[in-house]
């Protein structure tokens, strides 16, 4: 007898001559490998292997982020949305399986095992046996995500978690901007440096040329004895300029 997704509730014809279209985790349960996109990035499951935590798939990034949080209440405002969308998805599978009448014990094992603990080290106690029981411990997951989602703290997590993603994102175009320009930049900086360099050198030789102008021209000057300012000549024990009034 085919076991039920452990995503979409759906068959699984697990044929010894298909096992590209499933795949088996621990406990004998099954699930479509198109049901195994990761609920965060939506990646394809496709080449790559699937990791769940409780009945959710993630890809490998994702699922070691998300167990690396003590528990829900901590999950960044993105998984707490992507576990609300879940839940609602097979609690309405559910429904209607119950409608049809269709709903087995490996279904209403399945909606247990989808449970999240309150912490990942205390899975607690649960022992879901009717449809009933199975639809209610869904809801009341559903209930205590939406509490999460109103509470600051996940106010908290959202607005960190804008900001991380908006780092990321400039990180990476700062890597891509290196990559594509880091040696050109470097080029043009080094050539900069070095014309400043010259233009630092080039203005001391200046300024030293100047004073060296200004004292030969003192020294002139004074053996011709005309002033250094006109050129006016001067008697010896002058002090002033009698044509410019400057000091000599």
């Amino acid at each position: 007898m085919p076991h039920p997704c452990i995503v979409c509730l759906e068959p699984v014809r697990a044929g010894a001559f298909q096992p590209n279209l499933w795949y088996k985790f621990a406990g004998n349960r099954f699930a479509h490998i198109s049901c195994m996109s990761c609920s965060i990035c939506g990646s394809s499951a496709h080449g790559g292997k699937r990791f769940v935590l409780g009945t959710q798939p993630f890809c490998k990034t994702h699922f070691q982020e998300v167990r690396s949080f003590r528990s829900i209440s901590s999950w960044p405002i993105q998984y707490l949305e992507a576990a609300f969308k879940h839940f609602n998805d097979l609690k309405d599978r559910l429904e209607q399986h119950s409608k049809n009448n269709t709903l087995t014990q490996e279904m209403i094992h399945i909606s247990q095992l989808s449970i999240l603990p309150t912490d990942f080290s205390n899975w607690g106690s649960l022992n879901f046996r009717t449809a009933n029981d199975a639809i209610s411990g869904i809801n009341s997951q559903i209930k205590r995500i939406q509490d999460i989602l109103a509470s600051p703290v996940a106010v908290h997590n959202a607005n960190d978690s804008a900001l991380n993603t908006q780092r990321l994102i400039f990180e990476d175009a700062l890597k891509r901007y290196n990559e594509k320009y880091g040696d050109r930049d470097k080029a043009a900086l080094a050539v900069a440096n070095e014309t400043i360099k010259k233009r630092e050198l080039a203005e001391e030789h200046f300024y030293e040329n100047i004073e060296t102008i200004a004292a030969v021209a003192r020294i002139q000057a004074v053996a011709k004895r005309s002033c250094p300012s006109c050129g006016a000549p001067y008697a010896q024990n002058q002090l002033k300029c009698d044509y410019c009034k400057r000091p000599l």
